[in-house]
């Protein structure tokens, strides 16, 4: 039996980017609908249908977010005796090598329809406008990306779509799966290895000698023996000194290698799916309980923003789990060495492409170039050395590491400013109840409730400040015998602050305001 290679389909990242957009405005999207749907309801006009128009819009674009997540979630393939794949849409297919069509199978390039955020409002406005002043509605014009797919065809004629990705890297992860197919069934033959000027090569072929700290080595095509030269071997000796030092390296790999597969990322893309929305209607409830006819902006923009901050936090988290199959990603199609070139022959270096020495651990260093190179990941025959490739091995899994760790604190970030949100929404929520209960009240008879009404228009409390309205409600108060009422709209009247100055009305309720009993009003002589 063959060992199996877990090689990366999907890795799930365009999965997240879709799903965290539609999460984040699928509580935007539903709050406005249903907002400007009761507004409608309570207040026919421009206000509450807009309202309600953009909100749908959302949820178009919600859905059809949620849809390239599900279509693009996470998937691997696995490699083995035979080839088989797990998560995504084709999981648990499991095909022989022989049943595989390589000569179908391919990546192509193919153009999709990729909505924005903003392009979405681009065509909200672009409509508005051509309805107000074309003859016809129209839309925004269209922009078509590039996608890259890979699609596996059977020898029967059973067509499999195993993955899109429209990031640049994705698509090289593709490619490199193609690659690997192809190589195990035997479709491209090994390129003849390029090495770099300073490889050693054989004193009697010139065949690329394996780098080796002995004072000859033997060539692997015509086997006579070669001298090495002590400089080379001095560097030899030098970076195993310097590999042995850091073999942390190597558990990191493996760890890299042996992860969880696409089952876990998408288990974890499922549960985001599910507590997210439950996160925002959560946030919702308040609104809900005040009513949309009590609920001001401020209000829903605190919940909203609770929502959309609790959606962000998780799926920071799920990106920090993430870090480690794109790591695996870069991993396989990047610090693989080469196949080698004839059965038996020893794999070559990634970088320089010179034979690496033969041994049992997972990680080989480079005699002459002192690349690191992962053995048996990388199952492509024809590709050719990457020596532009100058990442180490290091800086990959430094790279991981600084990448999850930054997203769980943003993550921490996320979730503690939702709690802050949500907090201040609730307290705003909690004011604009009372607001409305009060308001009941003054209807009903209260004076005192009439006074505390006026007093929130006053002081911008729960509403937005309006003196003009204010004065109503302390009318309405003196009217029912609140002493402190009356004094307040003679106050209103005296300064002209906001609404239009009156003596007389101001003398008035100053009168009445002492009759009372209110004895500020009685010592007021103005």
């Amino acid at each position: 039996m063959s060992a199996i290679v877990r090689l990366p389909v999907q890795v799930g990242t365009s999965s997240l980017g879709s799903l965290a957009r539609a999460l984040a405005l699928l509580g935007p999207g539903a709050t406005l609908a249903v907002f400007g749907a009761l507004r409608l309801a309570h207040a026919p006009g421009v206000a509450g249908a807009g309202l309600a128009a953009l909100g749908a819009l959302l949820l178009v674009y919600v859905v059809a977010e949620a849809r390239r997540a599900w279509r693009t979630r996470a998937s691997d393939a696995l490699l083995g005796d035979d080839l088989a794949f797990e998560g995504g849409a084709h999981a648990g297919l499991r095909l022989a090598w022989s049943e595989i069509d390589g000569a179908r199978t391919h990546a192509e390039t193919v153009t999709d329809r990729r909505v924005s955020l903003a392009e979405l409002v681009a065509h909200l406005v672009f409509a508005v406008f051509s309805a107000l002043f074309a003859s016809q509605l129209e839309l925004a014009p269209e922009h078509d990306a590039p996608v890259r797919r890979l699609v596996l065809v059977t020898r029967d004629g059973r067509t499999f779509r195993l993955a899109e990705a429209d990031l640049p890297a994705e698509q090289a992860s593709l490619d490199a799966l193609l690659g690997s197919i192809r190589g195990r069934l035997g479709l491209d033959a090994p390129e003849p290895r390029t090495v770099r000027g300073d490889v050693l090569g054989c004193a009697t072929c010139g065949a690329p000698l394996t780098a080796d700290d002995a004072p000859t080595v033997r060539c692997a095509s015509c086997g006579q023996p070669s001298p090495v030269p002590e400089e080379l071997r001095a560097r030899i000796r030098a970076h195993r000194a310097v590999a042995d030092a850091g073999r942390t390296a190597e558990a990191a790999v493996r760890g890299l290698l042996e992860q969880p597969g696409a089952g876990r990322v998408n288990a974890l893309l499922a549960a985001v799916a599910l507590v997210c929305p439950a996160a925002s209607l959560l946030f919702a409830v308040p609104v809900l309980l005040v009513g949309a006819r009590n609920a001001g902006g401020f209000e829903v923009g605190w919940m909203l923003a609770g929502g959309s901050l609790a959606v962000l936090g998780a799926v920071l988290l799920v990106r920090a789990a993430l870090a480690a199959r794109r790591a695996l990603r870069l991993l396989a199609s990047s610090f693989g060495a080469r196949a080698p070139v004839a059965p038996g022959a020893s794999p070559g270096c990634r970088r320089c492409g010179a034979p690496l020495p033969a041994t049992e651990a997972l990680i080989v260093g480079c005699g002459y170039c002192q690349a690191e190179n992962v053995l048996g990941i990388d199952l492509r025959a024809a590709v050719t050395p990457s020596v532009e490739h100058a990442l180490s091995l290091a800086d990959l899994l430094r790279a991981r590491s600084r990448e999850a760790s930054s997203r769980r604190r943003g993550a921490l970030v996320a979730l503690v400013a939702a709690l802050a949100a949500g907090g201040m929404g609730v307290v705003s929520m909690s004011v604009a109840r009372e607001h409305a209960a009060l308001r009941a009240r003054c209807t009903a008879g209260d004076a005192e409730a009439c006074l505390r009404v006026g007093a929130d228009f006053d002081l911008g409390i729960a509403v937005a400040e309006d003196d003009v309205v204010a004065l109503d409600w302390y009318a309405r108060g003196c009217e029912l015998g609140e002493a402190e009422a009356c004094d307040r709209a003679a106050n209103e009247l005296r300064w002209g602050t906001g609404v239009e100055r009156d003596l007389v009305r101001q003398k008035a309720y100053r009168a009445r305001a002492c009759e009372l009993g209110w004895a500020e009003a009685c010592a007021n002589d103005d």
